[in-house]
């Protein structure tokens, strides 16, 4: 990945601190009316990606860029997608101890045929599956396939 100086920046790492510090930014936009339509401006990127940054620059290590920042979000917003379509699919149940969900084995094969995204929620759940929901806007169609699922 290459910055605007076209020296090449170094791979972001991303931690499940970083994560959700992320999406705690995500939503307290959202939450003051600043992502119409889930949608950010270039200046409400770059002040999400500033208090990312924060813990970074008082450690005196790399900081992430913007774009490296809204590719995270919207990483996360397909693992969230893939997630959220076990969720709606016949055969998959909601299990609520863990936060997962669960098939039987010839169930699991048939939709990793159409889906082979969804392999990694095989044995464990999506973090922050109820903040992801607010952020992406399919909290009450997303509850109701988890209620309707078991």
């Amino acid at each position: 990945m290459e910055d605007s100086s076209g020296s090449r920046k170094a791979m972001a790492r991303w931690d499940s601190t970083t994560d959700r510090l992320l999406i705690s930014e995500v939503l307290r936009h959202l939450r003051n009316g600043e992502g119409a339509n889930k949608n950010f401006s270039l200046k409400i990127w770059n002040l999400i990606a500033g208090r990312i940054n924060e813990p970074s620059v008082a450690l005196g290590n790399p900081t992430l860029s913007v774009s490296q920042v809204k590719n995270r979000y919207f990483v996360m917003k397909r693992g969230w997608k893939d997630f959220t379509g076990l969720l709606k699919t016949n055969g998959f149940h909601w299990n609520q101890e863990r936060g997962t969900v669960d098939a039987e084995k010839v169930v699991w094969a048939r939709y990793l045929r159409s889906h082979p995204k969804a392999r990694v929620f095989k044995h464990k759940p999506l973090e922050n599956f109820e903040d992801l929901c607010k952020i992406f806007d399919d909290t009450e169609q997303t509850t109701s396939a988890r209620s309707s699922q078991g």
